[in-house]
C-alpha cells in the first residue's frame, strides 16, 4: 500500500486514487488475454488500432482486453519480448481463446487480388453499416494514411531545399576534385612546384601503368 501511495504521488494523481488502484489490483482480471502475432502482415492493423478513438487505444488495452504480447506496441524487444511471449503462453495454458488467422496465401496462387477484394469489401460493409445505423461523427477508421493534396508553395519550398543541397554537395565535390588534381599534377612529393611529368600524379601513374599493359596501353 505504501508503494502504491508513493507511485500515485509521483504521477501527480490525487491521493484518493491510491485506494482505487489497490482495489483494482486485488480484483481478478477478467479481461480476455490477447497474444497478437503479426506473421506476414504489414502492421496496418496495429496502426488502425492506434488510431481508434471510440474506444481509444488506452481504453482497449487497460479496460477491454489484456494485451499480453504485441510486437508493435510493447516496450520490450529481442529476448525480453520472446520471454514475454512464452510467459503469456504458459500463463494462459489451457484457456480457450479465439484464434484469428490469415490463410489466403495457401488458397490462392496469387493472393493479392483476393486480399484487395476483401479489403474493399470490408470498407463497403463498414460504410453500409454506418449508413444503416446512422452513427455519430466519428471518422472512418482505416489503415490507409489520409491523402491530402500538397500546396504549391510547400512543394516549391521542398524542391528548392533539395536543389540547394544538391548544388552544395556537387559544388563541394567538384571543387575538392579540381583542387586535388591541380595539387597532385603540379607539385612533387617534396611539395616543390614542378612540371606535370615530375609531379606526384605522374609518379602514381608510372606505378600503376603495368596494370594496363594487358589492355595495350
Amino acid at each position: 500500500m505504501k508503494t502504491v501511495s508513493t507511485a500515485t504521488a509521483i504521477m501527480g494523481l490525487p491521493l484518493a486514487m491510491a485506494e482505487e488502484v489497490i482495489a483494482q489490483a486485488g480484483r481478478e482480471d477478467k479481461r480476455p488475454p490477447v497474444i497478437w502475432l503479426h506473421f506476414q502482415e504489414c502492421t496496418g492493423c496495429s496502426e488502425a488500432l492506434l488510431r481508434a478513438n471510440h474506444p481509444s487505444i488506452a481504453e482497449v488495452v487497460l479496460d477491454i482486453i489484456n494485451l499480453e504480447y504485441q510486437e508493435t506496441l510493447m516496450a520490450g524487444s529481442g529476448d525480453q519480448a520472446e520471454a514475454s511471449l512464452h510467459n503469456a503462453i504458459e500463463k494462459h495454458a489451457g484457456t480457450k481463446l479465439p484464434v484469428f488467422l490469415t490463410f489466403l496465401s495457401p488458397l490462392f496462387e496469387n493472393p493479392f487480388p483476393a486480399i484487395t477484394c476483401f479489403y474493399f469489401a470490408g470498407l463497403a460493409a463498414a460504410l453500409l453499416v454506418s449508413l444503416v445505423l446512422k452513427g455519430g461523427n466519428e471518422g472512418l477508421l482505416s489503415e490507409v494514411t489520409p491523402i491530402v493534396l500538397p500546396r504549391f508553395k510547400a512543394v516549391a519550398l521542398k524542391l528548392c531545399f533539395y536543389v540547394k543541397g544538391f548544388i552544395i554537395k556537387v559544388a563541394g565535390i567538384v571543387m575538392l576534385f579540381s583542387v586535388g588534381s591541380w595539387v597532385f599534377s603540379h607539385f612533387s612529393f617534396a611539395f616543390a612546384y614542378v612540371e606535370a611529368d615530375e609531379s606526384m600524379l605522374a609518379a602514381f601513374s608510372r606505378i600503376i601503368l603495368p596494370l594496363f599493359y594487358p589492355m595495350g596501353v
